[in-house]
């Protein structure tokens, strides 16, 4: 098997068990039959891995971020050479700045365990940075300062962003695709998701703040405001004693 493969290439290294490390090991060995994955000579060359110890969450699985360690120290006695992708290609500095600012003071090396925060740079010159594309950062709390529980998070978010959708609109102004300023009107504002699982929370929101929307996910259709409108127009023709639907 050794001698089948001429290169290895293994990525999401992060997430790696310490039997799946030591088997990559052995594959990348220079031609010797070590006994022991800590005694394995590798192969100059041989052996390329892409990993980020921030993102290893699968430790049910049996990835073990302090063997991750131990693979790294090995790969770099063994003439390796480290390389930090640090370029985010798809976000404007006026965001980077803000993913720096906040996670260089909450990630912080401990051992094995807590790898130290490396800061990422844009590809400037991609997305121009101007003073429309400012970041703010909302934060929600309980009662005295307490942690809120997911879904109650995820429902107050939503009604912030409602709200605060509803006071900007006509007020804030914006620069137009000449540079005017503008007023800030509904068809102005994108709301992006990273996953679509919550946004019937948002849509409700939306609905109670008077907020015109329209749904990108055809999972979705029947959130959408004007078939909601539609079933309520049949629900209180069936029925006009439903006052929720009337």
């Amino acid at each position: 098997l050794q001698a089948r493969y001429d290169y290895i290439l293994v990525d999401e290294f992060q997430d790696t068990d310490p039997v799946q490390g030591e088997i990559v090991l052995f594959l990348a060995e220079d031609g010797s039959r070590a006994g022991r994955a800590a005694d394995v000579r590798l192969k100059p060359g041989k052996l390329f891995i892409v990993g980020d110890p921030k993102q290893s969450i699968y430790s049910f699985r049996g990835a073990d971020i302090v063997a991750y360690g131990g693979f790294r120290r090995k790969i770099l006695a063994g003439c390796g050479r480290e390389e930090v992708l640090r370029t985010n290609f798809r976000s404007h500095s006026g965001i980077i700045n803000v993913v720096n600012g906040v996670f260089r003071t909450v990630i912080r090396q401990t051992g094995d365990l807590q790898p130290a925060y490396e800061e990422i740079l844009p590809l400037e010159g991609r997305v121009p940075t101007t003073a429309a594309q400012s970041v703010e950062l909302a934060l929600f709390d309980g009662e005295d300062d307490e942690s809120l529980a997911a879904a109650d998070a995820r429902r107050a978010e939503a009604a912030w962003i409602a709200q605060r959708i509803k006071a900007d609109v006509g007020r804030v102004q914006i620069p137009d695709a000449e540079g005017r300023p503008t007023a800030l009107a509904f068809r102005h504002v994108a709301i992006l998701f990273k996953a679509l699982t919550d946004v019937h929370l948002t849509l409700e929101a939306l609905r109670g703040a008077d907020v015109p929307y329209v749904v990108e996910g055809e999972k979705y259709f029947y959130g959408k405001s004007e078939v909601v409108d539609f079933i309520n127009l049949l629900r209180a023709v069936a029925d006009p004693h439903d006052r929720i639907a009337v």
